[in-house]
């Protein structure tokens, strides 16, 4: 490899470092909003609502399997 080559890797490697960098810092940006949107109740129905679903895919599960 010649120097102009190291270069031109060097600098799409910082470019491509430095995108990722960006766009995990927008996740969590993203995440943490999407996390204060959520109210307490709100959660506590989710939370209801996936035990309900998980509970419910056992049974099916266990019946299966008989």
């Amino acid at each position: 490899m010649n120097l102009n080559t190291n270069t031109l890797n060097a600098d799409a490697t910082q470019s491509f470092e430095s995108s990722l960098v960006s766009s995990q810092n927008q996740i969590e940006i993203e995440e943490s909003h999407s996390r204060s949107r959520i109210s307490p109740c709100e959660f506590e129905l989710l939370l209801q609502r996936a035990v309900e679903i998980l509970s419910a895919r056992a049974r099916i599960t266990e019946a299966s399997s008989s």
